[in-house]
């Protein structure tokens, strides 16, 4: 490590919401073990996270990247939330559940299943990221539509404030004409894709689905499982979503503060019209 790292004054990452790694929950899991009760600091986790694998023995010599990237996933599966006057995080009363959850057994090298008391909290904990939901959403409209199950790049499609640096997305044609394969070539919403996906299954609610061949390269498919309509019909709309300001833009913008606080402005107005609305919850 190089000297002095994280141990100066903390600060915030510039996003949150969006993750491109950490697509293991038992991971995710491990990483919500290291925050205490009473919260700690960004640099003290990214500290804590590096401790905890070089006592492994599995320290990268990327593991600022990836400590960030394990930071992001426990705040977008609902387990943590931002400490702002602190500058780092306190857990939620999932995060704190999930600490005492039974944990599944190791199975040697391989990546080691959610215990069914994990799951169940990691169920609730994805609903409160928009995003989840929006995955969801859409693998459950392709099925209703007849349009069968979706890869990562049709779902990455569909996520994000396309347009915008830092939320690129490629078609599937595209990536396999690349001829890089289609692990090397995502864009950043198609990564995000790929995770989500990968949480959806280890929380049973996505199955794979049988493979598509572009320009001779086998493309993995997903669809929903059978009662994710009621998932979608009930237990989002009971879910409190968690939004924070970085989540609204990325940190690739110009302007990405200014255009964080607008989209801010535009979601409270939409809420309060909700709510004075017929029906909208208001008096």
């Amino acid at each position: 490590m190089v000297a002095g790292a994280y141990t100066r004054k903390s600060t915030l990452m510039a996003n949150y919401g969006w993750v491109q790694n950490s697509s293991n929950l038992s991971t995710v899991r491990d990483t919500v073990d290291l925050i205490p009760a009473q919260g700690l600091s960004h640099n003290e986790l990214m500290r804590a996270i590096r401790d905890q694998r070089a006592a492994r023995g599995n320290l990268p010599s990327r593991w600022t990247w990836d400590a960030r990237c394990r930071i992001k996933a426990v705040c977008a599966t609902g387990m943590a939330e931002l400490d702002r006057p602190r500058q780092g995080y306190r857990l939620t009363e999932l995060g704190t559940a999930l600490q005492s959850a039974v944990r599944a057994e190791e199975q040697g090298r391989k990546r080691r299943p959610l215990s069914p008391e994990e799951q169940e909290l990691f169920r609730k904990g994805l609903l409160t990221n928009p995003p989840v939901v929006r995955v969801l959403s859409l693998l459950q409209e392709a099925r209703l539509e007849g349009r069968g199950p979706l890869s990562k790049y049709e779902v990455g499609g569909g996520l994000g404030f396309l347009g915008d640096p830092g939320f690129t997305h490629y078609t599937a044609d595209y990536a396999a004409a690349s001829g890089r394969g289609f692990d090397n070539m995502e864009g950043d919403a198609d990564k995000w894709a790929r995770t989500i996906l990968s949480w959806l299954m280890q929380v049973g609610w996505v199955q794979g689905a049988p493979s598509v061949v572009l320009s001779g390269q086998s493309l993995a498919r997903y669809s929903p499982v059978d009662g994710v309509d009621r998932v979608l019909r009930y237990q989002v709309r009971s879910a409190v979503k968690y939004v924070p300001q970085e989540m609204l833009c990325s940190a690739h913008h110009s302007f990405a503060g200014l255009i964080q606080r607008r989209r801010v402005a535009l979601l409270e107005a939409l809420a309060g019209a909700g709510r004075r609305s017929p029906g909208g919850g208001g008096e």
